[in-house]
């Protein structure tokens, strides 16, 4: 607790030394209270476990821990850094900011409203809070498919291929959220567990991947190759790891992916089994990747001309 404290003062204190107030900025700043928000609510759970004290289900107290953290923290921050990062990448500075806007108030108001339903066990509340809560990834969504619409960089790599891949994700996830409320069905007999699978896996997972090959390359590139430019000749930063294997590991991880929903869906223990080995296999490729861009060097002959 103490370390999540001292980190996110050091966020919001950094966030604070800008003086322009952005609504990029504020999606940040407001996933690290929601941060704090999440460490608390899973500090009550751990207490309650050992000395019980709750008045009501801990099962939905989980259930505000893991929203807390995944839409307030997770989500926000990824909305906050991603609504920077996706328009610079594909070179698009022309989107209107009033969806993030709108994104906001939807996503805050809905972690709000459905805290204080699950509190007074009031479901219609917690059906209102899942509608403005869809309504907030759908304003998100738009946003990113505007920005697509209106890039310059017409041509995707594999790390904006992710990516946008990605956020297709956000769409799925909303039909899964409001498979949740209607649990007395045939058809989904785990439908929390699809839902997480979803935003965890489908979205978060696949954006990092995605974000990871705009970002680690440049950064490494950046350290072995900046007092060369101009001097020598010098790989992109794009060449600092195998587009080949990237490729692969993103079949495989969609594949998988759609191979563990199906298998959620219809309770199936081979299917889901199949489509963990492949995320794994994924995994192992990704791995493979970042290791190669993390440990290159610059050749000892290679040498800078004076």
């Amino acid at each position: 607790c103490c370390a999540i404290l001292l980190f996110s003062l050091n966020i919001y204190f950094t966030l604070q030394r800008s003086e322009v107030i952005r609504i990029e900025k504020t999606f940040i700043v407001t996933s690290i209270f929601w941060l704090l928000g999440t460490v608390l609510v899973g500090l009550l759970l751990a207490i309650n476990f050992s000395h019980p004290f709750l008045t009501f289900s801990h099962i939905e107290l989980l259930k505000v821990h893991a929203h807390f953290g995944l839409i307030g923290w997770i989500t926000q921050l990824i909305i906050g850094v991603g609504s920077v990062l996706i328009p610079m990448f594909t070179l698009s500075h022309s989107s209107s900011k009033k969806p993030l806007k709108l994104s906001y108030i939807f996503l805050n108001t809905a972690l709000l409203l459905g805290l204080i339903s699950k509190l007074i066990a009031f479901e219609t509340g917690v059906l209102l809070s899942l509608i403005l809560g869809s309504f907030g990834l759908l304003s998100f969504f738009f946003f990113i498919l505007t920005t697509y619409k209106s890039r310059v960089k017409k041509k995707l790599d594999i790390g904006m291929k992710k990516s946008m891949l990605a956020f297709l994700f956000i769409l799925l996830a909303i039909l899964a959220s409001i498979s949740t409320f209607f649990k007395q069905n045939d058809f989904l007999k785990f439908p929390e567990t699809i839902y997480f699978s979803i935003l965890i896996i489908g979205f978060v997972s696949t954006l990092i991947m995605g974000q990871t090959y705009k970002t680690l390359p440049f950064i490494i590139w950046l350290k072995e190759y900046k007092a060369a430019v101009g001097k020598e000749k010098t790989p992109l930063p794009k060449d600092l790891y195998s587009d080949f294997l990237a490729t692969w590991q993103l079949r495989f991880h969609l594949i998988g992916f759609v191979m563990l929903i199906i298998g959620l869906t219809i309770i199936n223990l081979q299917i889901i089994t199949f489509g963990i080995a492949l995320l794994l296999l994924a995994a192992c490729l990704y791995l493979i990747n970042l290791s190669n861009i993390t440990f290159h060097k610059r050749k000892k002959n290679d040498t800078i001309n004076n």
